[in-house]
């Protein structure tokens, strides 16, 4: 048995109030880790650098997404412009957050 098969077996096994407090301690440790890595990294680069590599990076892990998508479009919408607005305010707060953890002591 494949190993990727195994552990959604394994996973899909797990009562549902297990799965979701593995999911929320996983959470706060990419958060925390997150956090400290930009407080490490604010010390030589500028906060806009920070959220550039982390908007980048989760670009990245997205993309497959969208790639494996196949017949038709991965994503659909009829409001573009409230996306596009979402996704302004979301990297506003992003740099924000970033230069907050950064700057403030």
């Amino acid at each position: 048995m494949p190993l990727i098969s195994l552990a959604r077996t394994s996973w899909e096994a797990l009562p549902l109030s297990v799965r979701a407090v593995l999911l929320m301690v996983t959470g706060c440790l990419l958060f925390s880790i997150m956090g400290a890595l930009v407080k490490l990294l604010g010390q030589r680069l500028d906060s806009f650098q920070i959220a550039f590599f982390r908007c980048f990076f989760g670009f990245i892990a997205f993309l497959p997404f969208v790639l494996l998508k196949k017949g038709r479009r991965a994503f659909r919408t009829t409001h573009f412009y409230g996306h596009f607005l979402r996704a302004a305010i979301g990297v506003a707060a992003i740099i924000a957050g970033f230069y907050a953890t950064t700057h403030c002591r």
